[in-house]
């Protein structure tokens, strides 16, 4: 069977090339990028409209989400972070956050929030990673299922919305039937999909 016709052959085949690509991105490239994607990420609808924030710290070629989760805390929002509750089956908790400065790194380095694990608001505006996007909105991850188990099954009313940096959005994600596609993507150039 061709990488075509297998999503997971085809994911990891795409994974390699954006890794790939991802190693021709020069730290100022992202932080100059980084600050587009924020910009629109404030003036999109999908913010004025979120009762709360659920982030993600950025790593890697991700954007730089530091001043997102600062702004969200600044205007009063809800802010909650995930952390890795359980790596089999994956499963993420997502904590309140209210102080960046308490993150502490856990599962695979990345900060985490230290406090109990809630439930997620209805009506909040929840920002997803991913290793790419293309623009109906399906998202390549690290193949480790933990967005997509989170995912699943959201809170009435949220509104998922996937960041990344412009060199990231590609032409199709190839798709399984366990892969949870998000409404909106931003990068820094542009959105794609409805608005909220």
């Amino acid at each position: 069977m061709s990488a075509a016709g297998d999503p997971a052959r085809a994911k990891a085949a795409l994974r390699a090339a954006v890794r790939e690509r991802a190693r021709g991105l020069s730290a100022d490239e992202r932080a100059r990028r980084s600050e587009a994607l924020v910009r629109r990420v404030l003036t999109d609808p999908a913010w004025r409209a979120a009762t709360a924030v659920v982030g993600f710290v950025g790593r890697g070629h991700e954007p730089d989400t530091g001043p997102l989760l600062a702004a969200a805390l600044a205007a009063g929002r809800p802010l909650y972070l995930p952390r890795v509750a359980r790596r089999d089956p994956p499963a993420l908790a997502f904590a309140a956050v209210r102080d960046l400065d308490a993150l502490r790194p856990g599962a695979f380095r990345i900060p985490e929030p230290s406090g109990e694990a809630a439930p997620l608001p209805p009506g909040a505006l929840i920002l997803v990673p991913g290793l790419a996007f293309d623009p109906a909105g399906r998202r390549l991850g690290h193949g480790w299922g933990f967005y997509d188990a989170a995912l699943a099954d959201p809170p009435p009313g949220a509104v998922l919305v996937g960041l990344c940096l412009a060199p990231f959005l590609v032409e199709r994600v190839p798709a399984g039937p366990r892969d949870v596609p998000v409404h909106r993507v931003v990068t820094d150039e542009g959105s794609y999909g409805p608005p909220a």
